[in-house]
Parts: structure tokens; C-alpha cells; sequence
């Protein structure tokens, strides 16, 4: 599981070399191992890398091996959504819309509001040009659950201030009530 998130890593940072080279490792072993769920976490990652890669074939091999052992509804969404993104980069629209179809619902389904836009996003992209009023209703989705999304996040920094500002305003209470004590006894021994 390291190795698949130093691979991870070097992907976010586009070294797709150095991704590989530990997504490759971390494939080897829990093949080795025979863990299903290592296996589709690593086949996965490869999958991901080599689609960012632009090597779409082996990344339909291995995002398709991480269908084989999908374990929860998360790698469902993300391995459908990334085999619609090979289809669109194929020029494969029928497929991409299948896959991309299959993502968003699915995303829908379980509320993950960050697959929602994401998918939306790619479908308004492959609608684009075919169905243009599909394609704007996608987008507003897209950014409808992106709005949301941000608007969670806003909150939860408030709450967390919020929580931050109490904690302190209690420390400083109790450091307070402390010297209280203190001046009281120093003040006692003189």
C-alpha cells in the first residue's frame, strides 16, 4: 500500500516514470500476496498513470483487472469514470457516454458530490458537440456540486475556527484561573 501511494505521489507531480515504477512494485506483490483488494488498488493506480500516460491500452487492461475486484462503490465510480475518459480520448463517444453513464449514476446513487461534478463535467465535454443543450445541463450540474462541495468546505473551516476559537478561549480561561491560584498562594507566603 506504500508503494502504491508513493507511485500516487510521483503521478500528482507528473512523473509518470517514477509513478510506474512503484505502481509496478506494489502490482508485483500483492499478486505475489494474492490480496484482492491490493490488487485492484495497484491495478488501478497502473490504470490511472497510463491513461495520464496516454498509453490507453494498457491502461484499459488494467482499469478493467480493477473492475474484476472492485471492492466498493468509490472504485467503481472512479475505474468507470477513467474508462470513459479513455473512450473520449480515443474519439469513442458511444463508449465514453456508456462508461461515463454508468459513473455518474452510480455517483449519484451514493452522493459523492466530487464524482458527481467530475463525471458531469466529462459528459457536458462529450455532449459538447453532439447534444449542446445535454451538454450545458451536465455543466450546470458539474458546477452546481462543485458550489456545494466548496460550500461544505467553507463551513467545516468555520466550524473548525469556530472550535479553535473555544479551545483557546477555555486555555486561556484556565491559565487564568492558574496565575489566580498563584498570586493567591504566592501572595499567602509573604
Amino acid at each position: 500500500h506504500t508503494l502504491g501511494s508513493i507511485g500516487s505521489t510521483f503521478e500528482k507531480m507528473n512523473e509518470f516514470d517514477s509513478a510506474l515504477f512503484y505502481h509496478q512494485r506494489a502490482y508485483k506483490i500483492s499478486k505475489d500476496l494474492q490480496l484482492k483488494w491490493l490488487i485492484q488498488f495497484s491495478s488501478q493506480n497502473l490504470g490511472k498513470t497510463y491513461l495520464k500516460k496516454g498509453d490507453y491500452n494498457l491502461a484499459l487492461r488494467y482499469i478493467n483487472e480493477s473492475l474484476e475486484s472492485n471492492i466498493n462503490a468509490t472504485d467503481l465510480i472512479n475505474n468507470y469514470y477513467n474508462i470513459a475518459l479513455i473512450y473520449h480520448s480515443l474519439n469513442k463517444p458511444d463508449s465514453s457516454l456508456y462508461y461515463g453513464l454508468k459513473s455518474f449514476n452510480l455517483a449519484q446513487n451514493t452522493g459523492l458530490f466530487t464524482y458527481i461534478s467530475e463525471v458531469s463535467l466529462l459528459l457536458s465535454d462529450i455532449y459538447e458537440k453532439t447534444e449542446p443543450l445535454l451538454s450545458l445541463e451536465y455543466a450546470k450540474i458539474s458546477i452546481a456540486y462543485r458550489d456545494s462541495l466548496e460550500l461544505l468546505r467553507n463551513n467545516a473551516s468555520l466550524e473548525t475556527l469556530i472550535d479553535f476559537d473555544e479551545q483557546e478561549r477555555q486555555y486561556e480561561l484556565e491559565a487564568a484561573k492558574a496565575s489566580n491560584r498563584l498570586n493567591i498562594f504566592l501572595g499567602s507566603t509573604f
